[in-house]
């Protein structure tokens, strides 16, 4: 009996979905069902100073046409920058200092979007070039994970001595002459 019900069942999802539609009514296309995230990452300023702030923006979004089931967001930034701030609360630091991995609690919608501010401080004795990135995963499939990943390269700007004036050299018996002296 139980096969039975089985081989009957599976004939009716096969007649339902086989079933021509109604006349009048246009066929709906068919549309898988994933979401299609992206991810996208930049760092202000462009040219980063060693012991100064950088801050690094990312922007997410769900193309659709389906529901990003539970996505996740991971942001690892250089080990030559300190994390000071993450805006997003519900962010935790990941497997590494430099790391910040950000759970979403719900679903994200086909449409929906969303954005990071990571604050950190370039460390006094940061070289270059300054590498970060961001990755998006959700538990659905994306047919188009090429954009769930993205990485940025910001260069450190080369940190020049304070100006100090050479000294004037003057032969034995000339006597300095003030250059901003009048007479």
């Amino acid at each position: 009996m139980g096969l039975f019900t089985a081989g009957v069942a599976a004939g009716l999802v096969l007649l339902v979905v086989a079933a021509p539609a109604p006349a009048g009514v246009p066929p709906v296309p068919w549309r898988a069902g994933g979401a299609d995230l992206s991810v996208r990452l930049t760092a202000a300023p462009h040219v980063a100073q060693p012991g100064h702030w950088l801050t690094y923006r990312v922007r997410v979004r769900n193309a659709g046409p389906g529901d990003a089931v539970l996505p996740v967001l991971t942001v690892r930034v250089p080990d030559e920058v300190e994390i000071v701030h993450v805006d997003v609360a519900a962010c935790h630091p990941g497997a590494t200092p430099n790391e910040v991995v950000c759970p979403s609690p719900a679903d994200i919608p086909s449409g929906g979007s969303g954005a990071l501010t990571v604050l950190g401080k370039v460390r006094a004795g940061a070289r270059g070039p300054l590498r970060a990135g961001a990755r998006l995963t959700s538990e659905v499939a994306d047919v188009h994970e090429g954009d769930n990943r993205a990485g940025l390269v910001t260069r450190i700007a080369r940190v020049r001595p304070a100006h100090r004036p050479r000294p004037e050299v003057r032969r034995r018996g000339e006597t300095a002459r003030c250059s901003r002296c009048r007479g």
